[in-house]
């Protein structure tokens, strides 16, 4: 998910006083519910199926307009508003280009790849998938936790801040994994609609997967063999 300012002292980093919030969710609910939804075209064997739930995991981009909404540029754009040193200003654009790559390469475009290439074995049944989604909503929960214990002081940021490189590190080599079977185009196209196509996620995934079908599934077009 990305991340939004709340108020936070001088001397602090970004991961130890934001929240959890997507630009277009609520907070941490609807992270969890978007990587719930996100297996549903994993499950199938059938393209049209794959297609379908795709959508249908897309679909609830249809009511972001019913939840707050945050700029996250606002964080290192706007005086005043998010970080108070070049450090953390940077933090807070790593963290947008990090939220950038998870909905464009390991959401919209693991979908649209998954969905029209299909796999001899679903994805949700691989154990390379399942350690990143196991990953994913860890890092969901142990955010808020560990925030909370720093917070009560029942643990040092200190603490808090290695216990987070040890999940980054675990998760990092597990969206590699998961990198493997995601097409380059179709990610890269979805990442292009979002800049020019803003708030229409559910057509832009529909152009996406129908790019998706027309292109031949050329291997060395996969993001992984890119990086």
């Amino acid at each position: 998910c990305g991340y939004v300012h709340i108020e936070c002292q001088s001397d602090e980093l970004p991961w130890a006083c934001m929240s959890t919030a997507s630009s277009s969710h609520p907070p941490h609910t609807s992270c969890r519910g978007r990587a719930c939804r996100q297996v549903l075209p994993y499950l199938s064997h059938t393209p049209r199926a794959r297609v379908s739930l795709a959508m249908l995991a897309t679909a609830p981009w249809l009511w972001r307009g019913a939840f707050p909404v945050n700029s996250f540029s606002k964080n290192y754009n706007q005086p005043g508003f998010g970080g108070s040193t070049p450090l953390i200003r940077l933090l807070y654009r790593l963290k947008k280009h990090q939220y950038l790559l998870y909905k464009h390469f390991l959401l919209h475009g693991l979908n649209a790849s998954v969905a029209v290439d299909g796999l001899q074995t679903p994805l949700a049944t691989s154990v390379s998938f399942r350690l990143y989604w196991l990953c994913l909503n860890l890092a969901y929960v142990m955010e808020f936790f560990m925030q909370t214990l720093v917070k009560r002081a029942y643990m040092s940021q200190r603490w808090m801040m290695v216990l987070q490189q040890v999940l980054m590190a675990v998760s990092t080599y597990a969206a590699l994994r998961v990198l493997e079977v995601v097409r380059l185009i179709p990610a890269l196209l979805s990442l292009a609609l979002n800049f020019t196509r803003r708030g229409h996620e559910v057509s832009n995934m529909a152009i996406v997967l129908l790019a998706a079908r027309l292109l031949p599934p050329v291997d060395h077009c996969r993001v992984v063999a890119f990086l």
